[in-house]
């Protein structure tokens, strides 16, 4: 389970949201889904660990998700494990893990198929509209905050390009 860290301004309040929202998402798909591999919840077997080789400038919790199916390995979310995680406190931290997500998604085709890769992000349009309608609900401003937040980033990820070493969200390695 993600915990958050307690947000302290507007951002990350918003932030905090859209995670929970994601999470609820995610949980609610089939289990053990791609959206669930994320950085701090991974722990790799020693078995798949040997056999993995990393590309540089890539998605990496997409990639190690597809490559350990594509390998015949079982990727398993434990609702039970806690993270404490905290979401970038600032628009540019935002933006750099943004990117790295959407730019390293389209960069995925050069190791797995369109069609596998569409297949493990499909997301339900019913379920995807309940939750939204769901967290809008919640809270409309934090939701609309999300949704600008959201666009923004979308708006910008043409103007990066991927590197071998990305720039840290230096925000979201402080947790107090």
């Amino acid at each position: 389970d993600t915990i958050a860290v307690p947000p302290k301004n507007f951002i990350e309040k918003a932030l905090v949201h859209a995670l929970v929202f994601r999470m609820d998402l995610f949980e609610s798909m089939r289990p053990d889904n791609v959206y669930q591999c994320v950085g701090p919840h991974r722990a790799f077997s020693k078995a798949f660990y040997k056999t993995i080789k990393w590309p540089s400038a890539y998605h990496e919790d997409t990639y190690s998700y597809l490559r350990a199916l594509e390998l015949g390995f079982k990727f398993k979310y434990v609702k039970s494990a806690k993270i404490l995680f905290r979401v970038p406190d600032n628009i540019k931290d935002h933006l750099n893990q943004s990117r790295r997500f959407v730019n390293g998604a389209g960069a995925l085709e050069s190791y797995f198929s369109k069609e596998f890769i569409a297949k493990q992000h499909y997301i339900p349009k019913t379920l995807l509209l309940s939750k939204i309608i769901k967290y809008f609900i919640k809270n409309p401003v934090l939701f609309i905050a999300y949704l600008c937040i959201f666009g923004y980033s979308r708006l910008f990820r043409a103007n990066s390009t991927m590197k071998d070493k990305w720039d840290m969200a230096t925000s979201t390695k402080k947790l107090t």
